[in-house]
């Protein structure tokens, strides 16, 4: 699925933007939910997340595609086929998050913390920004 977004993508007929936000609900919608037997049982990820079907840690497997994408990116950089890619994290300062990072922030009240993709949580998110081709300029998000 992120092979063919690429190849959309990055259509040498079309003008092609640089760069890209990785749409992860997407993909999460179209890859087929696997048991741990490798038994396809006919649904998506998406299905189990939203709750069609129970699944025991959501957030486990969450963070398990996100590393999977990861890696995948990884090889893509190395192969060339992108290249670079960024994480950017997002948070809800919600109580728990401010009790876990209370000595995470300095006197001025910012956030001193880098976050990875074992940080994701019900508070913290992350999104994929691809870099087809290098740079020409750097955008702030």
């Amino acid at each position: 699925f992120m092979g063919l977004e690429l190849f959309i993508k990055k259509n040498p007929n079309k003008r092609y933007s640089n760069m890209f936000m990785l749409d992860v609900n997407r993909i999460i919608q179209r890859v087929h939910f696997e048991t741990r037997s490798d038994e396809y049982k006919g649904y998506s990820l998406y299905d189990e997340f939203t709750g069609i079907k129970n699944i025991p840690n959501k957030l486990r497997t969450y963070k398990r595609v996100m590393k999977y994408i990861k890696d995948i990116l990884d090889q893509f950089v190395t192969n060339g086929i992108i290249y670079n890619y960024e994480i950017k994290y997002s948070y809800d300062e919600t109580e728990n998050f401010l009790k876990k990072h209370e000595y995470d922030y300095d006197n001025d009240g910012n956030l001193l913390y880098s976050f990875t993709l074992n940080d994701l949580s019900s508070d913290v998110d992350a999104k994929f920004i691809i870099y087809l081709d290098k740079p020409s300029e750097i955008i702030q998000w």
